[in-house]
């Protein structure tokens, strides 16, 4: 049997530079958001890498959306440090979607 699992690496990822298609993009969503008074929240999900949003993304979305609406729990942080708050690389478990959840509401 064969580990779900793998050592996390030093990660070495390309930057996601925000382009001007994304902005659109995003600005648009927001307008739709607001057009319907829609309660919302964003959730940028922890991940088993610890790979962080990047500042630029982040100031982003709190730029187009409410910022106090943004949520950012990727990186390393208490809820990607145990590898034990995972199913395997790319899905958490149902507490840590609780902990998101007790934290954002």
């Amino acid at each position: 049997m064969s580990s779900k699992f793998y050592k996390r690496p030093i990660t070495n990822y390309k930057k996601a530079e925000v382009s001007n298609e994304e902005i659109k993009l995003l600005k648009a969503i927001e307008t739709i958001l607001e057009k319907h008074k829609t309660s919302y929240k964003i959730v940028v999900s922890p991940l088993y890498d610890q790979i962080p949003l990047e500042k630029e993304q982040l100031e982003l979305l709190k730029r187009v959306f409410k910022p106090n609406s943004v949520y950012n729990f990727s990186g390393d942080n208490e809820l990607t440090r145990p590898i034990s708050n995972f199913y395997e690389q790319s899905h958490y478990r149902p507490v840590v979607a609780n902990k998101i959840l007790d934290s954002i509401y």
